[in-house]
């Protein structure tokens, strides 16, 4: 059932960044967007007790899919880091932003 809830969460982030790109810039887009899997991850931690009584195991499978949202928008990140050294354009938005997706699973690894 993580499938479900990863393509959930990965659905919610490509609406949410067309949206931004559509209203300002592509790097605020992805920058807003980083934060998402930040702010789930918070939120699981926070109802944690109560989405173990709703969800049951599911719980357990939320938060693999918000880790698994991390690792794969911190790979997005890191892809267009590159992408803006190559054009030797600023890279400190990017790089920011690849650190904020990438949050969540280091926060994991270490607590």
């Amino acid at each position: 059932m993580i499938g479900l809830w990863f393509s959930l969460v990965i659905v919610l982030i490509a609406i949410a960044y067309m949206l931004l790109a559509r209203a300002c810039n592509k790097k605020v887009a992805h920058f807003c967007v980083s934060a998402i899997p930040i702010a789930l991850y918070i939120l699981v931690i926070m109802f944690g007790n109560y989405l173990e009584r709703v969800l049951g195991d599911e719980a357990l499978g939320l938060m693999l899919a918000v880790l698994l949202t991390s690792v794969s928008l911190g790979l997005v990140g890191v892809v267009l880091t590159v992408g803006a050294f190559r054009r030797r354009e600023s890279r400190v938005g990017f790089l920011m932003a690849t650190l904020l997706a990438y949050l969540p699973f280091m926060l994991n690894l270490i607590l």
